[in-house]
């Protein structure tokens, strides 16, 4: 039932039951119509990882998003989705982008399947990291995120030139704006913003 479906996939789609966390008022003047997606960090790339491996159509997607630190400023700098990839092959891409954005960081999903991707990023040496998504560090990696957005240090790039680079970020403000507070914990509609937020 609905409360199931709320415990499952940690979202509220009422809004009536508490307060959004990110209003899209918010959100949007974190963005730069001037950007799109770069090829590289001009400060310190860092990558976050969400996990999953089904290929049901109605499955989580797995979400890679690297982000470049610039000082207090955080630029979304790529993002991808993909489903029903197998492990092995998510571990090359990981490693594979990680390489070529010389990530000094990879944040990723300690999932049950999420330790095999981590052993194997290891495996080639990466500076990989495991990152609960537990209510307590959940909750404080979305303060964060909450911080950089009120303090528009977030930037996001909607150039509608980079269909790839808007398109990633308009479904990271649907989800943000999906975000409500709940008798004081946080709820998060899906995958993109977990895999953003293991970074901050």
């Amino acid at each position: 039932g609905v409360s199931a479906f709320k415990r499952n996939y940690l979202l509220d789609l009422s809004g009536a039951l508490g307060n959004r966390l990110f209003p899209y008022q918010m959100t949007i003047e974190c963005t730069d119509p001037t950007r799109g997606f770069k090829s590289a960090a001009e400060g310190m790339a860092i990558m976050g990882v969400d996990l999953a491996v089904s290929s049901d159509t109605r499955a989580d997607y797995s979400v890679i998003t690297i982000l470049d630190k610039q000082g207090d400023y955080v630029y979304l700098i790529y993002g991808e989705r993909m489903k029903g990839i197998p492990i092995g092959a998510q571990i090359e891409r990981i490693a594979r982008l990680a390489e070529d954005y010389k990530c000094a960081k990879i944040y990723v999903d300690q999932s049950t399947f999420g330790v095999s991707v981590i052993d194997g990023l290891k495996a080639k040496m990466l500076p990989v990291i495991g990152v609960s998504w537990q209510a307590q560090k959940r909750n404080e990696l979305l303060m964060n995120l909450r911080s950089l957005v009120e303090t528009k240090k977030l930037v996001l790039p909607v150039d509608t030139r980079d269909i790839r680079a808007n398109d990633f970020t308009q479904l990271l403000l649907k989800e943000m704006e999906a975000f409500v507070e709940v008798q004081k914990t946080l709820h998060i509609g899906d995958d993109v913003i977990r895999s953003g937020t293991r970074t901050f």
